[in-house]
């Protein structure tokens, strides 16, 4: 019962469900248990439904001067003060921790976004370099029994409401994040991030279509359609659009400031978006990201539907209208 982290961990599972409010009691129990407890306010400082007091914010501060704090809990308590001050409308302070915070980050991992460059170069030029016809498989022989709909775009850029906004229609199951594009073509990243062009033969894009497909197949049992919502999957349009023909691609973008602020913001546990904690990084990140996105759109005219998060949430129901429709998806009301 005195078990700090069981009360966090369990904050965090009801969050995951949607108990939001039951997660905050959970999480201002596990920093009664452990007082500075660097996730549990981190885990408050991101509630919707909480508003962290002056006499919590002046107990964070004095956790980051306590010795022994660890850069983990450093980063996650910096994090913590940016919202809990942001949200108390103190936004030039508030500033000052969400620097500090991506400042850790950044040094506790090697990047180097010179690399970054090389690899979005090598993607475009492998794809230019290949002769360009478009295969046609045969989708009865293979019971093509799940369509795909891929949601994808930078990190924070809606991609999260759109498949939510798709999973609720009763022909589509909402499966998330799934890892499966990327471990078929784990080999080829590699051969690109060493400066090597890929094989976008019929034979090798004929290999990843069945194995993508049979992945899709146990998923979502009684669902014609699955979203696929990995944002990353923007590399590998040239992969999904050359394998499966038949696949959706819809791309969901912000205004260029907006969505690299929304990142900056935004902490990602485990490093898994590199660029992301520093700001002259971030943004040359963000003109290769929108200059291989308008490649695509050269390569594919009219496959991939073009999604802006702010019209979206202007109207959504146009929107969703003509994104349903685009996914050859009825309307449901």
């Amino acid at each position: 019962p005195d078990y700090a982290e069981a009360y966090n961990n369990l904050g965090m599972a009801l969050k995951e469900v949607g108990f939001n409010e039951q997660a905050d009691i959970r999480f201002l129990k596990a920093v009664e248990k452990k007082p500075r407890f660097a996730e549990a306010y981190y885990n408050l400082s991101t509630s919707m439904d909480f508003c962290i007091s002056p006499a919590q914010i002046t107990e964070m501060k004095a956790a980051l001067e306590q010795p022994g704090y660890s850069r983990q809990e450093k980063i996650l308590m910096s994090f913590a003060l940016f919202n809990a001050l942001d949200q108390s409308e103190l936004q030039s302070e508030a500033i000052e921790y969400l620097l500090e915070a991506n400042r850790l980050c950044r040094g506790g991992f090697r990047y180097s976004i010179e690399d970054d460059e090389v690899f979005f170069s090598v993607m475009k030029n492998s794809f230019k370099n290949q002769k360009h016809e478009n295969f046609v498989f045969p989708i009865n022989s293979e019971r093509f029994l799940k369509y795909p709909i891929f949601v994808v775009g930078l990190p924070r850029s809606g991609t999260s409401l759109v498949e939510q906004i798709l999973a609720s229609h009763s022909e589509v199951f909402g499966a998330g994040e799934l890892v499966n594009l990327y471990e078929l073509i784990e080999d080829d990243i590699e051969l690109v991030r060493s400066g090597n062009e890929l094989d976008f033969s019929r034979q090798r894009m004929s290999d990843l279509r069945s194995g993508y497909i049979s992945g899709l197949n146990r998923l979502g049992a009684d669902s014609r359609f699955v979203v696929d919502k990995m944002p990353a999957n923007f590399l590998y349009i040239g992969h999904i659009l050359k394998a499966l023909p038949e696949a959706k691609v819809v791309h969901c973008f912000k205004n260029p400031v907006a969505s690299c602020f929304s990142m900056f913001k935004q902490y990602f546990p485990d490093n898994g978006y590199p660029y992301a904690y520093q700001l002259e990084e971030l943004a040359r990140y963000f003109k290769f990201y929108r200059d291989l996105m308008q490649f695509w759109e050269a390569q594919f005219p009219g496959q991939i539907y073009q999604l802006n998060y702010e019209e979206l949430v202007e109207d959504q129901r146009a929107i969703t209208s003509d994104l349903l429709e685009y996914c050859d998806l009825g309307w449901e009301e």
